[in-house]
């Protein structure tokens, strides 16, 4: 083995040291930085759907779904209180839009219609199901908005999303009012 090689014969590389800032930088800024990144968006995205999750649930207890009666909150405003009970506790998530609607199905023949106002006919629950169901156009902000040329959702600009869910309403008589 010669004094300058290793033990292969290859000449030692005397200027590993100054490679190092150039590696870390790669690693830090196109590997680490995104990934924490959308990491956090991924969590906030969990945090939206917590808020979608918790208006429904809040939602199909109502006893009416449109208007308050006797003091008791209605369906729509269960999940509109739900959704703001929930965003307040985190930061980096925006609801722009909450749409609480009534899904009618057919017992016999499985098909479904959506409404966003009460029910015209009192509810029938030997014909048909009824469930409750919010809607959230949101968005969730990246940790630290890295400065790209071009927009990119999650690392550079807020993800969009559109979340849903559904439960079973509690109070089927109620979706007339």
């Amino acid at each position: 083995m010669s004094k300058s090689g290793n033990k292969f014969g290859a000449p030692r590389n005397k200027n590993g040291v100054m490679e190092l800032p150039f590696v870390l930088w790669i690693f830090f800024i196109g590997l680490a930085f995104p990934l924490i990144d959308l990491m956090t968006v991924g969590l906030r995205l969990t945090f939206l759907y917590t808020a979608t999750h918790t208006a429904c649930l809040r939602a199909c207890r109502g006893q009416t779904f449109l208007t308050p009666v006797e003091g008791k909150p209605s369906c729509t405003m269960l999940a509109n209180q739900a959704v703001q009970d929930v965003t307040n506790k985190f930061t980096g998530i925006h609801v722009a839009q909450i749409t609480t609607q009534i899904l009618t199905t057919n017992i016999d023949n499985s098909s479904q219609s959506r409404t966003v106002s009460p029910l015209t006919k009192p509810a029938d629950v030997s014909k048909n199901t009824y469930q409750i169901e919010v809607v959230l156009a949101c968005s969730a902000d990246p940790f630290l908005p890295l400065p790209l040329p071009v927009k990119i959702a999650g690392l550079s600009a807020p993800l969009q999303v559109t979340l849903s869910d559904r439960q079973y309403c509690e109070s089927p008589d109620g979706l007339t009012i």
